[in-house]
This record gives C-alpha cells, sequence and structure tokens, in this order.
C-alpha cells in the first residue's frame, strides 16, 4: 500500500496515543480537472457469451482484496483463475499446474518466496512460461528486483482493468517464445 501511495506521490500521516489508538490519514496530490462522468461510456462486452475459455491465469498477490478482485474480474471474462496470496503457494500451484496455466500475474513484491525467486523457479520448470510483472514501482525498478529473469510483460499497479485484460489475453493467444519478452 504505501509503495502505491508514494508513486503517486502521496504520503501517510500516522497519530498514535498510547490507550486511544491510531489515526492513518493517506494524502493523496489533487488533479487539476474534475473526474469525468463514465456513465456514458461503452463497456466492451466479455467472452462469457461465447462460453469459450480465455486462457488459464494464476494470480500471485498477496493485497488479498486485490487479489479477489481481479480474480472475480478475470472469471467475468470468461479467464480460468488460480490464485496464491503469497510466493511459496505461487510456485507450488505452477508446479501442480503447470501445463493448463497459460499466463502468470506475478506481484513483484511477496512475502515468504520473493517473486524474484518465483519467476526463476516457474522459469526452471517451463522456460516459455508467460509471466506478467505487476508493482505499484516503474519498469526499471520492477527489473531490477529481479535480476536477470525476464517476464514477458509488466503492469503498473495501480492499473486499469482493461489494459490488464488485453495483456492477459494478448498472452494466452500468443505462441510461446522461448525467453520472449513483450511490453505491456
Amino acid at each position: 500500500m504505501q509503495g502505491i501511495i508514494s508513486s503517486h506521490g502521496g504520503t501517510i500521516n500516522v497519530v498514535s496515543v498510547p490507550g486511544q489508538g491510531s489515526r492513518f490519514e493517506i494524502l493523496l496530490p489533487c488533479i487539476g480537472e474534475p473526474a469525468r462522468d463514465t456513465t456514458d461510456i461503452a463497456v466492451p462486452t466479455s467472452t462469457q457469451e461465447s462460453g469459450r475459455v480465455a486462457g488459464t491465469v494464476l494470480v500471485v498477490e498477496d493485497e488479498e482484496i486485490l487479489r479477489h478482485a481481479v480474480s472475480k474480474m478475470l472469471r467475468k471474462e470468461n479467464f480460468s483463475v488460480i490464485e496464491a496470496g503469497d510466493g511459496t503457494t505461487g510456485a507450488s500451484l505452477f508446479r501442480a499446474n503447470e501445463s493448463r496455466i497459460d499466463v502468470v500475474l506475478l506481484d513483484v513484491t511477496l512475502p515468504g518466496m520473493s517473486g524474484r525467486d518465483v519467476l526463476k523457479e516457474m522459469q526452471r520448470i517451463r522456460p516459455d512460461v508467460k509471466v506478467v510483472l505487476t508493482t505499484a514501482f516503474n519498469q526499471d525498478n520492477a527489473r531490477s528486483s529481479i535480476g536477470e529473469q525476464h517476464p514477458w510483460g509488466y503492469v503498473r499497479k495501480p492499473y486499469q482493468f482493461k489494459e490488464l485484460i488485453g495483456l492477459l489475453r494478448k498472452a494466452c493467444q500468443d505462441k510461446p517464445e522461448m525467453g520472449g519478452n513483450a511490453e505491456g
């Protein structure tokens, strides 16, 4: 959470009084224009009507609310979803399901096994695995934190769901590329 707030130029103020509790204030900069009314924006139809599975996504995300929200939205778009709340579970679920997973949405910062180690393990098991990194950090920082591994793509938090769906659909439709590296 702190990384997302900081990446948007915000701060967190904490006031704590023993015996009385704590108050957290999240301060974000204002934008110069009012929020846009989105009621008239057309939402693309999902693949739900076709009954065809768009692909299988392993979502490795430690923020439970975000993981559940993303997984729910992916399922509405007809993806099959496997969820993991930490790196160790993510690597284990990948091992158990590696032949059916089309793409992995991998948070860089994870408890337990790090995102870097999870990516390394997945690429050891299946060198052509498509992994889309996600983090609040910029792409250069994200890539430097994972070392020599080469993910298939990258999406920065907070991302637009439409952007994420497009990237995951592309990953599921593309043919495997050994050491491939697409930018999202």
